[in-house]
C-alpha cells in the first residue's frame, strides 16, 4: 500500500498496554517511512515519550464529553486537516467520539478503532452511529474483546468486520541472557512476581491471600510486586493483616522490566478482568511460566499446562497447588518458560503486529 499520513489518537492519562501499543506502532510506522503524528492528553506519559522521540505530538485536555465541546472538536479537525491525515487510529471510547467525529467531518479516509477494554459497548444511538457510519475499521486485541464489543448489541456491526490483532512484544527488549536482578534470592527461595498498577482491577489483594496460604506450606518464597497506584497503602496494610509482610516486597514503579523478570521464577497474574494483558506476553518472552485466573482473554495467551496454568477465578488454593507443582519440579518450570518464548516468537512479535495492522488498514470493511 502507498505510504499514508497517520494519526495515533490516545487520550489515556495513564501508561498501560494500550499506550505502549500506540507508542511502539507509531514509531515503527514512522521508521517505515509513514508520516505519523500523535494526539494525546495533557501531561500523559505517552505525550512525553512521543515528544522525546521527536514525533509530532498534540497534547490536548480530553474527557469523555469533549466531543460536545465545539472548539475542541474544531481543534482536532484542524490538526487532522493541517497534516492531511488519511488514517486515524483511536484508542478510548472518548477518543472514538471526538477523534472519530472530527476525522469523519474532515474526510479522513480510514477511521480505525482499536479496542482493548474487556467491557461491552453500550447500545446507545451515538455508538450505533459511530460504529456503523463513522468507523471504517474495528480492531479487537483478542477474541474475548471481539465478543464483548457485540455483547449488548449483536447487530451493532457484522462480527466478521471486527479484526483480531493481538498485543505484541519487541523481542529486542526481552533478551534471554541473564542481567542484574532487583532481588537476590536466599537459599531455596521461589520468587514470584506480579506487575501492574495497584488498582482494584488488578486484584493484588488476592496475592496477599496467596502469600498467606503459601506461608502455611512452609515453602520458602518471596513475592515481588512491581507497580504503583492508589491502593498501595491499603495493600501494604492488608499484607500486614495477613501476616505476610516479610514475604511480600512492594517495589513501586519499575522502569527496568528486564531486571524485574530476571528476579522471578514465576509470574502470577491476579487480575479480576483484563483486556489482553501485555505484561503476560512480556513474562512469556522472558521465559517465565504464568499462573493466572481463567478470566477474560487469559486463555488466549496462556496455554494451560504448556506455558503456565489457568485456575478458577478466586480459587487461591488451586493457585497454591499449581505454584507448589512448579516449585517441586524445576525442569517443568524451565520447560514451560521455553514453551512460552516459542509462542511469543511464533505469533506475538512487534513485526508481526505491525504487518497485521497494515494488512487490516489495507482491507475495506464496507
Amino acid at each position: 500500500m502507498a505510504k499514508q499520513r497517520i494519526c495515533f489518537f490516545n487520550s489515556n492519562i495513564a501508561w498501560g498496554g494500550g499506550e505502549k501499543w500506540h507508542y511502539t506502532h507509531a514509531l515503527a510506522l514512522r521508521e517505515m517511512g509513514y508520516d505519523v503524528i500523535g494526539i494525546t492528553n495533557l501531561e500523559s506519559p505517552l505525550a512525553q515519550r512521543w515528544t522525546a522521540r521527536n514525533l509530532p505530538t498534540y497534547p490536548l485536555k480530553i474527557s469523555n464529553l469533549s466531543f460536545l465541546n465545539l472548539s475542541k472538536l474544531i481543534r482536532v479537525k484542524n490538526i487532522l486537516k493541517q497534516h492531511h491525515i488519511e488514517t486515524i487510529i483511536l484508542n478510548l471510547s472518548a477518543d472514538l467520539k471526538i477523534g472519530g467525529i472530527a476525522a469523519w467531518a474532515s474526510g479522513v479516509h480510514q477511521i480505525v478503532y482499536r479496542r482493548g477494554q474487556a467491557l461491552p459497548v453500550r447500545n446507545t444511538a451515538l455508538n450505533r452511529f459511530l460504529f456503523r457510519k463513522v468507523l471504517t475499521h474495528i480492531i479487537a486485541n483478542s477474541e474475548e474483546i471481539k465478543q464483548k464489543i457485540l455483547l449488548n448489541n449483536p447487530n451493532l456491526v457484522p462480527g466478521k468486520d471486527i479484526r483480531v490483532l493481538y498485543n505484541a512484544i519487541d523481542l529486542e527488549d526481552c533478551p534471554i541472557s541473564m542481567g542484574t536482578p532487583l532481588y537476590q534470592r536466599k537459599s531455596r527461595e521461589l520468587i514470584l512476581g506480579n506487575a501492574g498498577r495497584l488498582v482494584e482491577q488488578k486484584g493484588q489483594r488476592y496475592l496477599m491471600d496467596l502469600a498467606k496460604h503459601l506461608k502455611q506450606t512452609g515453602m520458602p518464597f518471596k513475592l515481588l510486586i512491581a507497580g504503583d497506584g492508589p491502593l498501595a497503602s491499603d495493600l501494604k496494610s492488608y499484607a500486614r493483616q495477613r501476616g505476610v509482610q516479610d514475604h511480600v516486597i512492594f517495589l513501586g514503579f519499575v522502569e527496568d522490566i528486564k531486571s524485574f523478570m530476571d528476579s522471578i521464577d514465576i509470574f502470577v497474574l491476579s487480575s479480576r478482568h483484563e483486556g489482553s494483558a501485555n505484561i503476560v506476553l512480556e513474562a512469556m518472552a522472558f521465559q517465565k511460566p504464568v499462573v493466572a485466573f481463567d478470566i477474560s482473554s487469559n486463555s488466549e495467551l496462556i496455554r494451560d499446562h504448556l506455558t503456565g496454568y489457568l485456575v478458577e477465578f478466586e480459587n487461591i488454593r488451586q493457585m497454591v497447588e499449581r505454584i507448589m507443582t512448579l516449585y517441586k519440579d524445576k525442569s517443568l518450570r524451565i520447560q514451560m518458560g521455553r514453551n512460552a518464548r516459542v509462542q511469543i516468537e511464533g505469533r506475538h512479535t512487534r513485526q508481526q503486529s505491525v504487518e497485521g495492522l497494515l494488512r487490516i488498514m489495507d482491507e475495506s470493511l464496507q
